[in-house]
């Protein structure tokens, strides 16, 4: 377990103007120290908790609360859970003193619980998870002086080690991320050049709709009919699965579709879920692309066994690629909430260095943190971020909370094409080359469960 603590004594972390006793003047080292840990964090490999706290009693709880609008939104784009420890309860006396000084009716050096509580501004935050120990420390209207055996302040406002120590089980109950990375499933594509992918692990789609034909043409309006074979989906005896389209005399086109055999890929309560694959777009431009659909994507189970069609199942695309333009999307389907059919997206990111070479594509479900998050992300830099404050609770509900299976397909023309390159897309025309994959190298899919204890960052005042 690492542990890592950025503190600067007598300096807050939200973005307060203060003046330092000691040297008598603006505190202009604590503004330094602040962008200095923001810079640091945005640089270092990410953490799985950040943890923040800090007296209250700078300002009033208005200007707190809007000084900590900047780095908490910094922090939050880390993409980590973010908890905050609300202040102790401060008796405003020398606690040690007195018990000394009243050893036979301690409960004289007890305080009111109205006078040692102030709001927090930090812990009203929603981006952050609040861990409030006031309940512990001051059980009824009073604040006890010695609780259970156990004296809980050093000073008028500092806990103790004994304290500390035993509310320390009870605040690893409470943080609020994942632990370590579990992968679930996991294909690298080796095989005979020629051959089809496992047959253990994966589904080849065929023709133009799911058995039953609930969405015609896909529901994309894409023209392809897809293909088990081995010319439109094969592995390349090099370690990779290739999904070729090819066009036929009479102008239809052929294509491939794979999708993973399970279902079950889901972000469990507290934790976080990864979906991740490393690929090469088809090699076309502009100009002889026309039509070109790649996409790596996620549906929801329930939009395979029928019991949450789609769009309300949850459909998240890691990636779309698009008639060879440099550019990638990110999207998040669920319903009327998502504006469909374009849904929640990136729209057009900009991406020259995706149209050549391998790059990693990544989308996680993040549900260890305050609000829930999907981020997607391209050869491990954030792309794109959806909180879950985005839609309604119950949306969320049904587009997230539940397993999914993942989807590899190469698409020619449809509704997406056409809106985005015009007519000449959305069905390719006599300029669009043929068989030109795209190349599947590896998928790995991973989770990471809540866990009590774990890697912390914690940035508080000293």
């Amino acid at each position: 377990m690492a542990v890592e603590e950025r503190v600067k004594q007598g300096c807050p972390f939200a973005d307060l103007t203060v003046s330092s006793p000691v040297l008598g003047r603006d505190y202009r080292e604590c503004y330094t120290w602040r962008d200095s840990v923001l810079d640091q964090l945005g640089k270092e490999s990410r953490p799985a908790l950040i943890v923040v706290s800090e007296l209250d009693w700078y300002a009033s709880p208005a200007e707190t609360k809007a000084a900590w609008n900047r780095p908490l939104s910094a922090l939050a784009e880390l993409g980590v859970p973010i908890a905050a420890i609300h202040d102790t309860p401060k008796p405003d006396t020398d606690i040690p003193v007195c018990v000394s000084g009243s050893q036979h009716d301690w409960n004289d050096c007890a305080f009111t619980r109205s006078s040692a509580l102030t709001t927090d501004p930090l812990t009203a935050d929603p981006r952050v998870t609040p861990i409030d120990f006031s309940s512990l420390l001051c059980p009824d209207t009073e604040c006890p002086a010695v609780l259970d055996g156990v004296l809980p302040y050093r000073d008028d406002s500092h806990l103790t080690d004994a304290a500390a120590y035993l509310l320390a089980e009870r605040l690893a109950a409470q943080l609020p991320f994942a632990g370590p990375w579990h992968t679930v499933f996991a294909a690298d594509f080796h095989g005979p050049a020629g051959s089809s992918p496992p047959f253990r692990d994966w589904l080849i789609d065929t023709g133009h709709c799911y058995p039953g034909c609930p969405a015609p043409d896909w529901g994309t309006g894409e023209v392809e009919t897809m293909s088990a074979d081995p010319a439109n989906v094969q592995l390349d005896g090099h370690g990779a699965l290739r999904l070729t389209p090819l066009r036929a005399a009479d102008g239809t086109w052929t294509s491939g579709r794979v999708e993973t055999r399970r279902s079950d890929f889901a972000a469990p309560p507290g934790g976080e879920l990864r979906i991740s694959a490393r690929l090469t777009l088809p090699d076309v431009t502009a100009a002889d692309g026309a039509g070109y659909w790649p996409a790596f994507w996620a549906l929801g189970s329930g939009v395979r066994d029928g019991s949450a069609p789609w769009p309300s199942g949850g459909e998240i695309d890691v990636l779309e690629g698009l008639d060879g333009h440099p550019s990638t999307w990110s999207t998040l389907h669920c319903g009327a909430a998502c504006h469909e059919p374009a849904g929640l997206t990136s729209g057009e990111h900009p991406c020259p260095a995706c149209t050549s070479g391998e790059h990693g594509y990544t989308a996680d479900i993040d549900r260890s943190r305050s609000p829930e998050q999907i981020r997607w992300s391209v050869d491990g830099t954030e792309v794109f971020h959806l909180d879950a404050t985005a839609v309604d609770p119950a949306t969320w509900d049904a587009a997230v909370h539940h397993g999914f299976f993942a989807i590899f397909d190469l698409a020619l023309g449809g509704t997406f094409p056409g809106s985005v390159g015009g007519p000449s897309a959305a069905r390719p025309g006599s300029a669009t080359v043929a068989g030109r994959p795209m190349t599947v190298v590896s998928v790995q899919i991973s989770i990471r469960e809540q866990i009590s204890a774990r890697d912390q960052i914690s940035t508080r005042e000293g």
